[in-house]
């Protein structure tokens, strides 16, 4: 193909590689302008796509060989899985990933490349935001979140890795799959705490602030609530809450950030299932997130005796 200097369109909207781009008849001179950054050797990208950690993964799959599988930090955030309290990007923008034992790990800039473990299982990735920056029916290979989380839960605080087990039991597998999976860790460093996190996960639970809400109580000496259950109001009415004590009748709802992106729709509907059910005979807790504050001690020390006053009221 003779030497072009106009640039593709397709080639403007995501990352590509140096013999794709020759292949399509770019020159060098073209390819080494400051329209494009080179974050790994034989990639390069559009500058002016908006940096993220999605265009990160896409610009990364290029550098690693295609038996490569992202996992660990990469994998809790491509899922939008629950990150550690204050720490929403644990490891900055840095990719990991891991490469079966041979051939010889990949070294590449930016990438933190592990071995493959005998424990670890593979998913495909489709969709999310990392797919518009992917050629048309890429599917992206990570490590299974059951096993990123049992890498990464010994590592993490108590409430934390708790938080993680929740929302991957609630979206991605099943009490006894997450079991299993501990077990197969028997004999590693590490997998006496990962059971005592196991020990402490749930199902049904939607943020890993009622995670920590729900860990709040139980520390603080109430009996543990149940989550995410469905309760009658007055007239029969079904309603899903965050947590639930049935035989004291009480009721613990946490009002996060779907109530700003979802909007007033959210904020009528909760405020009509709260009124029904106090009208049913229901005692309810309204929490925000300042009440479980790791670093107000005072304020999650009142929440907690809120809760414990509904619990032994009349």
């Amino acid at each position: 193909m003779p030497p072009r200097a106009e640039v593709p369109a397709e080639l403007l909207r995501r990352p590509f590689t140096l013999s794709e781009a020759q292949a399509l008849g770019l020159t060098r001179d073209v390819l080494r302008a400051p329209r494009f950054s080179s974050p790994h050797r034989g990639v390069r990208v559009p500058s002016d796509l908006p940096p993220g950690f999605s265009l990160d993964v896409a610009a990364a799959r290029l550098a690693l060989p295609a038996v490569a599988v992202f996992s660990e930090w990469t994998v809790v955030r491509l899922l939008d899985l629950p990150t550690p309290w204050g720490r929403p990007e644990p490891v900055g923008r840095l990719v990991q990933a891991r490469v079966p034992p041979s051939p010889a790990r990949p070294r590449v800039s930016g990438i933190q490349v592990g071995r493959w473990r005998s424990t670890d299982r593979l998913v495909l990735l489709t969709g999310g935001e990392v797919s518009r920056y992917l050629t048309g029916g890429t599917r992206l290979r990570l490590q299974d979140p059951v096993s990123a989380w049992c890498d990464l839960a010994p590592g993490l605080p108590h409430v934390d890795a708790v938080a993680l087990g929740d929302a991957v039991r609630r979206h991605h597998a099943s009490q006894e799959e997450m079991r299993e999976a501990v077990d197969e860790r028997s004999g590693r460093p590490g997998v006496e705490v990962l059971r005592l996190v196991f020990a402490d996960v749930r199902h049904q639970v939607d943020s890993a602030m009622e995670t920590e809400a729900r860990l709040l109580f139980v520390s603080s000496g109430l009996p543990e609530p149940e989550c995410g259950r469905w309760i009658p109001d007055g007239t029969g009415r079904m309603w899903q809450v965050d947590m639930v004590w049935f035989d004291q009748r009480v009721v613990v709802e946490y009002d996060g950030d779907v109530h700003r992106v979802k909007g007033k729709d959210q904020w009528r509907h909760d405020e009509e299932k709260r009124a029904r059910l106090r009208e049913g005979g229901w005692k309810v807790v309204v929490l925000v997130g300042g009440s479980l504050d790791r670093h107000r001690p005072r304020e999650r020390e009142e929440t907690a005796a809120r809760v414990r006053r509904a619990l032994t009221s009349p």
